[in-house]
């Protein structure tokens, strides 16, 4: 058991660990009252050891110890500086523990708080479904600016959302990065509108470093624009996370792009930092890709035939005025409702 007097006492060593560290530099503690000790070099004694003559004390935080015989003092010092390097690690080693305890603390609770805004937005999901069903010929239907340009040049209504020295990743193919030659596929948005053709397949909803050429996220410039799909809800029902997003939410819904697939992609104006990761929790649980979070995550890019199906990227609403300068504070009011 420990004594009473090492339970903390003005050490600076875990108190749990006090007494193990005196035992393990060669101090016996014989009276835990009067922290009394045996002096570990009682047989250099050239006088009578009297009761009381070695003494445990604490000196700046950690355990010393004090034999009034002047014939031990060399020992005595050496079992002080054991004393003070042990001391000094144990603090240290517990100070970490206490911080990666308290780092495993705050983690678990933030997963916490993470998966249960998921499983409250699955028991939402019939319900949006419901209140804001938005099925694809009601989208196209209220797309606040006209669609006239043919297919093949629908690409320029998204380059249009971008400022025109944007410089922004498009491909043919999601593997046209990395690589020296793939710096032809980072250009300006003036470039790319100069072109007749689509220039691919896919794009990225961010903007890039100047003279690049990997669509890696530590070369994005600026998340202009957070897209949503789902692979899981069908053309007529993931229309309703794309209204609810919008009305509920404020999120300002850009274009809604018909992937030639099954799904459809909502680009909306980037929401502000601190709704991203709880808005990432609520998608998830209304089945939608957390993928496309990322910051260099491509999508689909409207104006080409996809391969696999024979059908066209297109795009089905598009909205070309600015956000409002209040929207950002609306949505936050708004989320905060909803969590």
């Amino acid at each position: 058991m420990m004594p009473p007097h090492l339970r903390g006492g003005g050490f600076h060593v875990p108190p749990e660990a006090v007494l193990p560290t005196l035992t393990a530099c060669g101090v016996e503690v014989i009276d835990s009252t009067l922290l009394r000790a045996r002096c570990p070099a009682e047989d250099l004694h050239t006088t009578p050891t009297g009761p009381g003559h070695c003494v445990i004390f604490p000196n700046d935080g950690t355990p010393r110890i004090f034999c009034h015989h002047t014939s031990c003092a060399a020992h005595v010092d050496a079992v002080n500086r054991r004393l003070w390097s042990c001391s000094r690690r144990l603090v240290r080693s517990s100070t970490m523990a206490a911080h990666v305890a308290r780092q495993r603390s705050a983690q678990q609770a933030h997963q916490h708080e993470r998966q249960a805004l998921q499983q409250r937005a699955a028991r939402m999901l019939p319900t949006v479904l419901e209140k804001f069903h938005w099925p694809l010929d009601a989208i196209e239907a209220d797309s606040p600016t006209p669609i006239i340009l043919p297919v093949t040049q629908h690409h320029r209504y998204i380059l249009d959302l971008f400022d025109d020295k944007d410089v922004v990743w498009t491909g043919q193919r999601l593997n046209q990065t990395g690589l020296p030659w793939h710096d032809v596929r980072f250009r300006t948005v003036n470039h790319w509108l100069g072109r007749m053709r689509c220039p691919g397949a896919f794009i990225c909803p961010s903007t890039f470093v100047p003279g690049i050429y990997s669509r890696a996220t530590h070369n994005v410039v600026t998340r202009k624009f957070l897209v949503v799909e789902s692979d899981k809800l069908g053309r007529d029902e993931v229309g309703a996370v794309f209204r609810m997003l919008q009305k509920q939410f404020g999120l300002h819904l850009r274009a809604v792009v018909d992937t030639g697939g099954r799904s459809l992609h909502a680009w909306f104006n980037m929401p502000p930092a601190a709704l991203l990761e709880g808005l990432e929790a609520t998608l998830l649980g209304l089945d939608c890709d957390p993928a496309m979070f990322r910051p260099a995550q491509p999508c689909r890019l409207p104006g080409v035939v996809r391969e696999k199906t024979g059908r066209c990227q297109e795009l089905l609403y598009l909205d070309l005025a600015p956000v409002p300068s209040s929207a950002a504070g609306a949505m936050l009011h708004a989320f905060s409702q909803l969590v």
